[in-house]
């Protein structure tokens, strides 16, 4: 039986060369990783409306993924924008998506600078 989450990844535009850095988790896992929504494979402008998305994104969904893991794995990364790592998921019986950001103090201290 699986047991499937879906998960949107947001990273700030100094980080998204380090959806590598993210994919290693599932390297080990022998899983695919999470696909940019602006990945070269993808048609430019697939996604609707009627402009280009202006946000660093990328998707996945995983069977059984153990979530503190996950969590803690990125974690480790030397991101240059922490408080934007945010991911926005829903557990196989949950009924909307919810926000996990990573880095709540570095959030708040961005927060605070330009709030």
């Amino acid at each position: 039986m699986s047991w499937v989450i879906n998960i949107i990844l947001h990273v700030g535009i100094g980080d998204e060369d380090l959806l590598e850095k993210v994919n290693e988790y599932f390297g080990r896992k022998e899983t695919l990783g999470f696909v940019s929504l602006d990945d070269e494979k993808l048609p430019k402008g697939w996604c609707g409306g009627t402009k280009f998305l202006e946000a660093c994104l990328a998707i996945g969904a995983f069977n059984h993924l153990d979530l503190q893991e996950f969590l803690q794995h990125l974690k480790t990364i030397n991101w240059a924008e922490p408080e934007a790592v945010q991911l926005i998921l829903m557990d196989q019986e949950d009924y909307k998506f919810r926000i996990i950001g990573l880095f709540p103090d570095a959030q708040a201290s961005y927060e605070q600078k330009h709030y």
